[in-house]
């Protein structure tokens, strides 16, 4: 109720300076800042007004597909279809193992005379 208020908002938001769009951010502003950080997208700062303006109109469209959709009305949503396709954010991927990192510590460790026993305990540390 704090964020979204009650009742037909129009009178208020309109009344706001112009420039000031706290109401977008209040609405939209947390579901904005997952989606750029799902994606992996840095926006500029001079951006987000309109970034913010974009997201509520998608989630409003969205909204009265769903309520279409609800209603037995399943025809294609073709305002969806001015959104182009984005790619999943794959899950990010190590670049070494633990048993890797190890061996290469041993490559180093070897060549400034390590002993065999100094791998054996301390490989019983690292991996078991």
């Amino acid at each position: 109720m704090e964020v979204f208020g009650e009742g037909d908002l129009t009178a208020a938001v309109n009344a706001l300076p112009p420039g000031q769009f706290d109401s977008l951010e209040d609405r939209f502003g947390l579901i904005a800042d997952w989606v750029l950080i799902r994606q992996r997208i840095h926006l500029a700062q001079g951006d987000r007004r309109r970034f913010l303006h974009l997201v509520g109109t998608a989630a409003l469209d969205a909204g009265w597909q769903l309520r279409r959709n609800a209603e037995g009305h399943y025809t294609p949503d073709m305002k969806a279809l001015r959104f182009p396709a984005i790619e999943s954010v794959t899950k990010a991927k190590p670049k070494h193992t633990i048993s890797g990192l190890f061996d290469l510590w041993w490559q180093e460790a070897k060549a400034t005379g390590r002993s065999r026993k100094t791998h054996d305990t301390y490989r019983g540390l690292w991996i078991g």
